[in-house]
Parts: structure tokens; C-alpha cells; sequence
């Protein structure tokens, strides 16, 4: 009776997709089930990148960073020599996605130019710097 009811709304060839669906549910399921899977490891993989971003500027440029204002060090960030193909290397996974994202990207220098600009690395940058503040506090 309910799906009588259900196939009374969907009309004609929504009842034609509901059937090809539920012949088919294992592999649809599968085939959604493994994209999902594919953009947690990449968002895992994305921040893995960022993280090997941050530590080595917060290891090459410390004393600048602590010090500046994020306008100044976007200007010291824009000189800098960001270390974007290390932390590409330092990935063994060939995918990426960026945070607040559901589409699945190859891990390139572009991508992650693209997707961690300099703007997002200073606010990365000094919210570390105040977790690491209150910490100590």
C-alpha cells in the first residue's frame, strides 16, 4: 500500500529510476559509499599538506611571525619561498579536498595554491600562535 502510494506521487518515470534504484541498491550504495570514503582520506591528506606547510614556516620565519601583524606578514608571506612542492612530496595519497568541500582533487602545486592562499595561511598561523598563547598561559 505504501508503495502504491509512493509510486502515485513519483509519476511514471520516477516509478522507472525507483525500480532501476532498488535492483541496483547494493552497487549504488557501494559506488556512494566509496566517495565518501575517498574524501575523508582526502581532507585527511589536505590538512596533512597544511599542517607541513605551517610547521615549516613557523620553523623557517618564527620570530617574524610571532611579532607581525597579519597584514605585515602577508607582505613577508608574499616574499617568502613557501615550501608548497615538500609538503606535496610528503603525501602519498594523490587526492586532495579542501575543507567545507565534497569534490575530490589531485594533490598539485595549483590545487594547493588555489585552495590554501597566502590570506589562509596567516589566519592558520596566528590561530596556532593563540592556541599555543593560551596554552601556556
Amino acid at each position: 500500500m505504501i508503495d502504491i502510494f509512493i509510486r502515485s506521487m513519483l509519476g511514471t518515470f520516477f516509478s522507472k529510476i525507483l525500480d532501476l534504484y532498488i535492483a541496483n541498491s547494493l552497487w549504488i550504495n557501494g559506488i556512494i559509499l566509496a566517495y565518501a570514503l575517498l574524501v575523508v582520506i582526502s581532507r585527511f591528506n589536505y590538512a596533512r599538506m597544511s599542517k607541513a606547510i605551517l610547521d615549516n614556516l613557523k620553523e623557517k620565519y618564527s620570530t617574524q611571525i610571532e611579532k607581525k601583524n597579519a597584514s605585515s606578514l602577508i607582505h613577508v608571506l608574499n616574499k617568502a619561498e613557501i615550501p608548497w612542492v615538500e609538503s606535496i612530496k610528503k603525501s602519498k595519497i594523490p587526492l586532495l579536498t579542501p575543507p567545507g568541500s565534497i569534490r575530490i582533487y589531485w594533490k598539485t602545486v595549483n590545487n594547493m595554491q588555489k585552495f590554501l592562499p597566502i590570506e589562509k595561511i596567516v589566519e592558520l598561523l596566528k590561530a596556532k600562535d593563540e592556541e599555543v598563547g593560551e596554552q601556556n598561559a
